[in-house]
């Protein structure tokens, strides 16, 4: 295989892992009638071998199925072993693999990193200037979490995520991303203005036995002083 058909092939490959979330070995083994377009929509079919869950539907935007389709136009013009025909990404070099291995994906996108002239992050230093990024912390799979992770930051519903992540539960799709401090406050202003005070509840108090006054002894009269014995 051509060099610049390998370099094609891998920038393909980078945008599905970038764009779609899916486990490298899922896009390693992506066929050739991986895409399909439904009234100006696309929609890639992969395997969830991990699962056991095949042809699964992921909603993808146009660049990337326009991605998918240039590689295609090269694809269909390459002779490739009938092993590796029915997939998308055939193996770049001579073995016994059928498609494109993990080893070439990881050593590929290390070259491409490794060559990038600056990465900055948004955190700064005590003179104000942006701390570099740490460019061991991209990697093939580190993908898969920044695509949950935008989702989370633009307000996808955790069960649309799960979903999109195609997990059984969404306490797995959790552990993928974090919510941010700006969406806390917004999720605790949002609760505060949705507070409405219970209503006291009274509780009816037994109404107290009515007690009669103590009557006042009348004044004995004056007739009934002078009979009174004395002590």
């Amino acid at each position: 295989m051509a060099p610049d058909v390998v370099k094609a092939m891998l920038r393909t490959v980078y945008i599905l892992l970038r764009d779609t979330g899916r486990r490298t070995w899922e896009v390693r083994w992506l066929r050739m009638d991986c895409l399909e377009a439904q009234d100006n929509e696309y929609i890639l079919i992969w395997d969830n071998h991990k699962a056991r869950r095949n042809r699964r539907r992921l909603e993808i935007g146009r660049e990337t199925a326009f991605a998918i389709q240039e590689w295609l136009a090269i694809r269909r013009t390459l002779t490739i072993p009938a092993r590796s025909r029915t997939f998308l990404f055939p193996a770049a070099r001579h073995g016994y693999d059928a498609c494109i291995d993990s080893d070439t994906v990881a050593k590929m996108l290390r070259r491409w990193v490794d060559g990038l002239p600056e990465l900055l992050t948004d955190t700064v230093d005590k003179d104000g200037n942006l701390l570099p990024f740490d460019r061991s912390r991209i990697f093939a799979y580190a993908f898969r979490h920044t695509y949950a992770q935008r989702h989370a930051d633009a307000g996808t519903e955790l069960n649309t995520l799960r979903d999109l992540m195609d997990h059984k539960s969404a306490d797995t799709t959790m552990g993928y991303f974090k919510v941010s401090m700006e969406k806390r406050r917004k999720a605790v202003e949002t609760m505060r203005q949705h507070v409405v005070d219970r209503p006291a509840i009274r509780r009816r108090r037994r109404p107290r036995p009515r007690t009669r006054p103590a009557r006042a002894h009348p004044a004995p009269t004056r007739r009934q002083a002078v009979t009174q014995p004395t002590t």
